[in-house]
């Protein structure tokens, strides 16, 4: 007898050719007007993933029926290749060329040579723009009044984000800054950032033999509520990478996944329309410190190169007016123009004060290409327009109910005139409450336990507050739920519509139809 999943190969059609091209185009067809629906969600992480699925699922319900979709593509090569797979790959193939660029590669590379006079009469304009050096005070001045690439990403998530860069940006700017002028957290992640990310540019430059220039903050022409402080830009005529943008990630804990998180990804693209450039590289990279000179130069018998074959290195790090500030040599130095390097620097700046040599080695790196994506920008631009017109709006008319709501001290139950000593034998009328107020990460109803012996004999005020605070509790959750609910966007992958209409409904009527199933 014929198992179940025999019976449903059996019954299938081999796939020939004309209808291998049949399935292609139409895959093609119903992923262009999956896009017209959803480019502005090739934000999410797991877009991809998402809307192949969704693609697979639209062709195996018109086609799965009549033919075997999961027979072996190519029976003379050795390939576990099914045709649907193959199908999947050449419809990509197809729609990230024609239609709309793929969210991003999972390399670098060329995709073909550059356009030398665009670029260079685009990088003349760059630089002709007012654009204050990073991280001066006319910097910061400029980024206040402006959505800058490196935020804008708040103004696609929740109301709560949404509310962040509203007061972030109505807060006058003394305001904001004048606690961040008196110390400098050199153990933050941020710190580490700033710190490596001129070594990241170094990396690049050498890895690529190239150069990249810095730029600071750039307005767009015609959004002028948007800006942008790429990373860098790279320059050098003779590299094939010319007019290429550098945005540089420097992580500490998180695992490089190749896949730049939805921040990122959106902080790409707004800095490629800012500076009306094409191309990114997403360069990652996790630097390690040596625990002190003897550690490192135990790693491997070369100064520039550890056990492993990694990249390492050493640079300087001064105290100026408590300020760090930190001094690299050129990238893959020797040993011997490294210590030449070092005594130079050290007799040029006596006014400030030595810390320490910092040791590093890099454990990993990752550079993927970005292409700018215009459809998503058109999609979306008039969301961030709309957050900063509500910045513009609360600036004169009162912005403090978008204040983050102070974390409220959970209620507790005060017991200190029922009090016993431990060692007293509990009645058997009585109760013992335990209120356990030191553990914040705990919710009302778990910090508020009660322990019952009998209830019906309980102090008629304990009983009041207990109720109370379970009650205030529910009322708290209730809340939470429903906004939860409100807030909650269709998700991407609840994407379903009737396929066997598909060749003769209309663009609008596909999206009726998928709003209509999604509801």
């Amino acid at each position: 007898m014929q198992s179940d999943i025999e019976s449903f190969f059996d019954d299938k059609e081999e796939i020939d050719e004309a209808t291998f091209y049949d399935i292609i185009e139409y895959g093609i067809h119903v992923s262009e007007l999956y896009m017209e629906s959803y480019v502005s969600n090739m934000a999410n992480y797991n877009f991809d993933d998402d809307f192949e699925e969704n693609i697979m699922q639209m062709i195996i319900e018109q086609y799965g029926k009549q033919y075997n979709l999961y027979m072996f593509h190519d029976e003379d090569i050795e390939s576990d290749d099914l045709y649907i797979d193959v199908i999947m790959e050449e419809i990509k193939k197809q729609v990230f060329t024609h239609i709309v660029p793929r969210r991003g590669y999972t390399k670098t590379f060329i995709r073909h040579p550059p356009n030398i006079l665009r670029i260079c009469q685009q990088l003349e304009i760059l630089r002709n723009k007012p654009q204050p050096e990073q991280r001066t005070p006319a910097w910061y001045e400029t980024r206040h009044n402006l959505i800058t690439a490196s935020n804008a990403w708040k103004c696609f998530e929740s109301q709560s984000k949404q509310n962040e860069i509203v007061y972030e940006k109505c807060q006058p700017l003394e305001e904001k800054s004048s606690t961040n002028n008196l110390f400098v957290n050199t153990n933050s992640s941020l710190h580490w950032g700033q710190k490596y990310e001129p070594l990241s540019t170094q990396l690049y430059e050498y890895l690529y033999s190239t150069q990249v220039e810095d730029f600071g903050c750039i307005v767009h022409d015609t959004h002028k509520f948007l800006g942008a402080s790429p990373d860098g830009i790279v320059v050098k005529e003779e590299c094939q990478r010319y007019g290429r943008m550098l945005e540089i990630k420097n992580i500490v804990n998180r695992e490089i996944t190749q896949i730049p998180k939805k921040e990122y990804w959106i902080q790409m693209q707004l800095q490629m329309e800012v500076c009306d450039l094409n191309e990114c590289d997403f360069l990652e990279t996790k630097f390690v410190e040596y625990e002190d000179a003897n550690a490192f130069y135990e790693d491997g018998a070369n100064f520039n190169c550890t056990n492993e074959i990694l990249y390492k290195g050493a640079f300087l790090m001064f105290m100026n007016n408590n300020i760090p500030k930190y001094f690299y040599p050129e990238f893959h130095i020797t040993k011997e123009k490294y210590e030449i390097w070092e005594s130079k620097i050290l007799e040029e700046n006596t006014d400030m004060h030595f810390i320490k040599t910092n040791y590093w080695k890099l454990e990993k790196y990752s550079n993927i290409l970005v292409l700018r994506n215009k459809k998503w920008f058109e999609s979306t631009i008039e969301q961030v327009r709309n957050i900063w017109s509500q910045v513009l709006y609360e600036r004169g008319n009162g912005y403090l109910h978008r204040a983050p709501n102070k974390r409220e001290r959970r209620p507790t139950i005060d017991l200190t005139e029922e009090t016993k000593e431990l060692s007293d034998k509990p009645d058997s009328n009585n109760q013992c409450f335990i209120v356990d107020s030191s553990d914040d990460e705990k919710s009302v109803g778990e910090k508020s336990s009660v322990l019952e012996t009998n209830k019906e004999d309980e102090p008629e005020q304990t009983i009041e507050i207990v109720n109370a605070v379970e009650e205030e509790t529910k009322k708290k959750e209730k809340k939470e739920k429903k906004e939860k609910k409100e807030k909650k966007n269709i998700p991407i992958n609840s994407f379903k519509v009737n396929t066997s209409t598909l060749d003769t409904i209309s663009t609008e009527e596909f999206i009726a139809s998928i709003v209509k199933e999604t509801k």
